[in-house]
């Protein structure tokens, strides 16, 4: 329970982030597209587009540094951190070349910092349905054990301690393969109990 309980934790800390940086994308790519058709008029205006591309870049570092966080908490780097960090270095290279007056290769660094934040939100998502889908598969094999009534109070107890002594971590294949090991293990038991007897060595 501990551990489902942490991965649905993880899995919508995933979900939340993955769309915060949909929503960063979108605005990224407004951004862009405003850079590319209307350069501005005055300094006045100028001032106002890095203003607004900086603004972008602190969302960037605020949900990078979030990232971090959840990557601390489960032992394991995403796979969307490199798309992120590569958003957030094109971000950067977009405001050098608004202070240089570059608008057209702003634009470009902008449509570049879009993409990977998206492709950042994908992944993110998809590491969220995968720790679903492994969560899910948990929680029926889980399911069969407490509703087996030819199961040995001993074997609980066993399965018990495995389980306390796993990992924090997402519910992944790991725990799903040791749940069905338990219950093999239970049902050769049975085998044995109910069973033909056991060959033991003579002891005459």
């Amino acid at each position: 329970r501990q551990i489902r309980d942490q991965a649905e934790q993880q899995k919508q800390q995933k979900e939340d982030l993955a769309d915060q940086l949909k929503e960063q994308a979108e605005e990224q790519q407004k951004q862009a597209d405003k850079t590319e058709q209307s350069p501005p008029k005055d300094e006045e205006s100028g001032e106002q587009q890095q203003q607004d591309q900086e603004e972008l870049s602190d969302k960037s570092k605020e949900s990078s540094e979030s990232l971090d966080q959840a990557d601390q908490e489960r032992g394991q780097e995403s796979s969307a951190q490199q798309d992120l960090q590569d958003a957030m270095d094109a971000q950067k290279e977009a405001e050098q070349a608004m202070k240089e007056g570059d608008q057209e290769r702003a634009a470009q660094k902008q449509q570049e910092a879009a993409d990977k934040l998206n492709e950042a939100a994908e992944k993110l998502q998809q590491e969220a349905d995968k720790m679903q889908k492994g969560e899910e598969g948990s929680s029926e094999s889980g399911e069969e054990g407490e509703n087996d009534p030819d199961q040995d109070p001993q074997d609980s107890d066993e399965q018990n301690e495995g389980n306390e002594g796993e990992q924090e971590g997402e519910v992944d294949q790991f725990a799903k393969d040791l749940l069905d090991k338990e219950r093999r293990e239970r049902e050769q038991r049975t085998y044995r109990t109910k069973g033909r007897p056991v060959r033991v060595e003579k002891d005459w």
